[in-house]
């Protein structure tokens, strides 16, 4: 199943529900924060062999008739990527056939930008938010600028897909067992490591900390970080006594 929203140049439309509404209001504040042209957000469920995909798209509708006209569609590589395997992707790189060429020259014609970036966001139960922003950066100064703002962009979705699921399901993210590796990151903020050692302890990335930590404050209930260190030293989920 493919579900469609389009806000042409972040304006609703007469037929948008109070949650599209509200949803748009989050796309336009990422737009205002990080100076993007344009803001779009998908949804992709992989628990199917074909998989259910939900797309916000705010490009104004003289891109989007074009698309159809052109039947970009059928070559879009950001339509046809794997997202289960990807963090980001630079819009930079796809660029390889001739017709996607076309489609990413004629998308800067239309004045939508000169760069894009995606980025992807694992919600879990193999479903990914996948956020996607246009700019009008110099080449020259694109990797820098990429480099420098990764790491918000990878705040903004993880966010951005917990208001997904707030507005139009009513609810935050599914509430799971406490993974081992969430209690691994809670047990080293216990002990008093920044973000960036527990990256160093356990291997991987800084954002992944963060995620982690962010995902076991979700499950126990916990507004902050403390908070879901305290519970789970009293549930038993860590034990601070093996730092001794």
């Amino acid at each position: 199943m493919h579900n469609i929203k389009v806000f042409p140049s972040f304006e609703s439309p007469p037929n948008a529900s109070e949650e599209d509404k509200k949803f748009l209001s989050e796309l336009r504040r990422l737009k205002l924060a990080n100076l993007a042209l344009y803001v779009n957000f998908s949804l992709i469920d992989y628990r199917r062999d074909n998989p259910d995909t939900t797309h916000f798209l705010t490009y104004p509708m003289t891109w989007i008739t074009e698309y159809v006209r052109h039947q970009y569609n059928d070559i879009d590589p950001l339509l046809r990527m794997d997202y289960r395997q990807l963090s980001y992707a630079d819009w930079m790189d796809l660029q390889l056939e001739p017709r996607v060429q076309e489609m990413f020259y004629k998308f800067q014609q239309f004045g939508l930008g000169i760069n894009g970036l995606t980025v992807v966001n694992n919600m879990g139960n193999k479903k990914f938010g996948i956020l996607g922003m246009t700019f009008d950066v110099a080449e020259s100064e694109w990797s820098e600028f990429k480099a420098a703002n990764m790491e918000t962009y990878r705040f903004q979705i993880d966010q951005l897909c917990d208001r997904y699921i707030e507005i139009y399901h009513g609810k935050p993210q599914d509430i799971h067992k406490i993974t081992p590796r969430e209690a691994e990151c809670l047990y080293w903020v216990a002990i008093g490591q920044t973000d960036d050692q527990i990256a160093n302890t356990l291997n991987i990335g800084k954002w992944t900390v963060v995620t982690h930590i962010k995902n076991a404050k979700l499950k126990l209930g916990s507004p902050n970080r403390a908070a879901a260190v305290a519970v789970a030293i009293s549930t038993g989920i860590i034990d601070i006594r093996r730092a001794g």
